[in-house]
């Protein structure tokens, strides 16, 4: 038999347990995990600043609060953003310095042709000549009952042509224009690409060509068109393949004259038309001959240009493996001939 408990034992019993404070779990702010309050950290360690209820007098019970489910409750505040705000690419690498104004001087008709259609190309709008000769130009818009109007003449015991009249007022609308434009040649296009084809290392397309001018004038081109104006502004900034064809003797012998030790040479046929051009640096001979390895490798590239042909060149090896050219030579093909006319040269330079 077991003794049960009276009303009194049990009555105290009861009221011991009601006096002990429970253990209640509680969620810690960087894990998922329960853990008991007798893991948090009392008032005089390091975190005391952080679980303080400021709103607290000193004489109240210090409570530990964390924030339930937040994770960044303990972090510092976010950096502002001091990065600039990025910006479209704006179309601003077209710039006209040169706008037909009155009064302006220009150093002849073809310079005055060139900027007044450049001026139509990029304000939109087309011009019909009324009066043209040597001395004279008149054109007005070619829209009908339109107030545009030019007149230039030129300058008396001289070339240049200099702006008279000029009503630069537009009464009628460009966009019945759109999106052609008879002004927008090769050369006005040229014109306006050059200044784009002065960045080294850029890569034009006759592609992004359209599509810049689509963008920027609202015209539309063909390809072949957009070729042609890429190829005509590279020939005003470098000059012409057959102009750099007369000078290739005049910079051989200033190669030779000074650079000593290098050797030149050009191959012409019986009417005088060019073969083949050989050229071999000096300094990179004397490198070669006392530095660097006893190997020459020779090779061939074919060259994609109006006047097709191939490049041959022969490099040497150093110490580092690094590539040091020897010769260059430009000839019709790989042939037995061009190839045996070239290492004659290579073996006299070295």
């Amino acid at each position: 038999m077991v003794d049960l408990p009276t009303s009194d034992q049990s009555g105290s019993e009861h009221d011991d347990m009601e006096n002990v404070n429970p253990i209640k779990p509680t969620k810690h702010p960087f894990s998922n995990y329960i853990v008991d309050e007798d893991d948090v950290p009392d008032s005089d360690d390091e975190y005391e600043d952080e679980y303080v209820d400021q709103t607290q007098t000193y004489d109240q019970p210090i409570k530990y609060n964390p924030q339930p489910d937040d994770i960044f409750w303990n972090m510092p505040p976010l950096l502002s953003n001091t990065q600039p705000e990025m910006k479209p690419r704006s179309m601003t690498i077209y710039e006209t310095s040169n706008l037909v104004k009155l009064n302006q001087t220009f150093e002849n008709k073809e310079d005055f042709l060139m900027q007044l259609r450049t001026k139509c190309v990029t304000e939109g709008f087309q011009i019909k000549p009324k009066y043209s000769d040597k001395s004279r130009y008149t054109a007005t818009c070619i829209s009908p009952n339109c107030s545009w109007q030019i007149t230039a003449r030129c300058i008396q015991d001289s070339n240049n042509f200099q702006v008279r009249k000029l009503n630069d007022l537009h009464t009628c609308s460009n966009t019945q224009i759109l999106p052609n434009n008879k002004h927008a040649t090769k050369k006005v296009l040229g014109n306006i690409l050059k200044e784009v084809m002065k960045q080294e290392g850029r890569v034009y397309r006759p592609n992004d060509i359209r599509t810049d001018m689509s963008t920027r004038f609202k015209i539309s081109l063909p390809y072949h068109q957009a070729w042609k104006a890429k190829c005509y502004a590279i020939e005003m900034l470098r000059g012409s393949l057959e102009d750099s064809f007369q000078i290739l003797p005049n910079y051989l012998y200033n190669l030779r004259l000074y650079n000593p030790g290098s050797v030149t040479n050009i191959r012409t046929d019986n009417k005088g038309r060019f073969v083949m051009s050989y050229m071999s640096i000096g300094a990179a001979t004397r490198s070669f001959v006392n530095y660097a390895r006893p190997v020459i490798i020779v090779d061939g590239a074919h060259l994609k240009s109006r006047y097709l042909g191939t490049n041959l060149i022969a490099v040497a090896m150093d110490a580092n493996n690094g590539i040091l050219p020897l010769a260059y030579g430009i000839g019709a093909g790989e042939t037995t001939d061009h190839w045996t006319w070239f290492f004659g040269n290579l073996r006299d330079s070295l």
